[in-house]
């Protein structure tokens, strides 16, 4: 199956009760059906833009929110060039998520640990502190019967015509909902449905030849027949470095919201 999103850190402080953050930089960051994609392999285009988020209001250590500001920032940033917007040392108190949704952007702070993100939202106000987010695109269609690791193409039912002319060397995301059958063949304890589903991939295509998705690389997991297929609008170049962050959560204390991953 697909491994669950990596690279979660813990940061406490003992001036708060509970703090953590996940943050997470990798080929997919998923929640529920959406997802986001960082880094992806591509070189940026030349020239970058620095971006003072100061001069959207976002002011450190003022103990006003700050979400709205940064997140002004990154939507000035154009997503065909390379763009930085540079916090400076300091607290930044969010309401909300930070989200990321352009190519070529970095975020960042100051000199390592003088920059801090202070998350005061539960999750009903966003899924993560810094919420780096693609567009999950068009269906394409999907899967005509079983397709199991290692494969390189697999039929569909139905299919966009209009995409598959433009569908050579871009990516196609392949995914199955999480089912109670499933879940029991897995020995889950935990898992069901309301979380993201377990079986999803992102792989390069070589575009469809005879009504059949052919891959550049071997499908990473098996998918049962019926499985979705789209052709996602991917994010790029996304990079995110020198800040401390940090989450507030009422009434739990660390030990307590060890391996809960819903911020």
């Amino acid at each position: 199956g697909v491994n669950p999103p990596p690279a979660v850190e813990h940061t406490m402080r003992r001036s708060v009760r509970y703090l953590m953050i996940s943050l997470s930089i990798s080929a997919l960051f998923f929640v529920g059906e959406d997802f986001s994609l960082a880094r992806a392999k591509e070189n940026a285009p030349s020239g970058e833009t620095s971006i003072d988020p100061v001069r959207f209001g976002a002011l450190p250590d003022d103990d006003l929110p700050d979400d709205v500001a940064i997140n002004a920032a990154l939507r000035s940033a154009s997503g065909e060039a390379p763009a930085t917007v540079r916090l400076p040392p300091g607290r930044f108190i969010l309401n909300a998520p930070i989200l990321i949704n352009k190519s070529y952007l970095t975020l960042a702070g100051a000199d390592a640990g003088t920059t801090r993100l202070d998350a005061r939202f539960s999750v009903s106000a966003g899924d993560a502190i810094i919420l780096i987010k693609g567009d999950k695109g068009t269906l394409l269609g999907k899967t005509a019967h079983d397709a199991k690791r290692g494969d390189r193409f697999f039929p569909l039912t139905t299919s966009n015509a209009a995409l598959e002319k433009r569908l050579t060397g871009r990516h196609v995301w392949l995914g199955a909902p999480n089912t109670r059958e499933f879940l029991d063949q897995i020995g889950s304890a935990k898992w069901d449905r309301q979380y993201p589903w377990l079986r999803q991939a992102l792989v390069p295509s070589e575009g469809v030849s005879q009504g059949a998705v052919r891959l550049s690389r071997p499908l990473p997991l098996d998918l049962p027949g019926g499985s979705e297929v789209f052709v996602p609008a991917l994010i790029r170049g996304v990079t995110i470095r020198n800040l401390e962050l940090t989450q507030r959560v009422p009434d739990m204390t660390p030990a307590q919201a060890k391996g809960i991953y819903e911020n």
